[in-house]
């Protein structure tokens, strides 16, 4: 919990005003957009991914805490709901 919100929403992180920059790696706007793109459970993984492909932003993954919400965006299991 890094907003200290136990299911937060995009609008909570947008009006947050501590938001984590994970060791100074992130700016308070890559913060901020890394952040809201957590809160959609469906394109989680695609937007989590073109984030770090984006800008150079692949050596963030340097940094232990952002390779840990990396493996955690990919490989934890979220909310799913059955077809049908």
């Amino acid at each position: 919990q890094m907003l200290q919100i136990p299911t937060p929403t995009e609008d909570d992180v947008l009006h947050s005003d501590r938001l984590p920059t994970f060791g100074d790696s992130l700016s308070k706007e890559e913060s901020e957009a890394l952040l809201a793109y957590l809160t959609v459970s469906y394109v989680r993984i695609p937007l989590v991914v073109d984030f770090f492909a984006s800008q150079d932003r692949a050596t963030y993954l340097f940094n232990r805490k952002l390779q840990d919400l990396f493996r955690a965006v990919l490989f934890e299991p979220g909310p799913w709901s059955a077809a049908g």
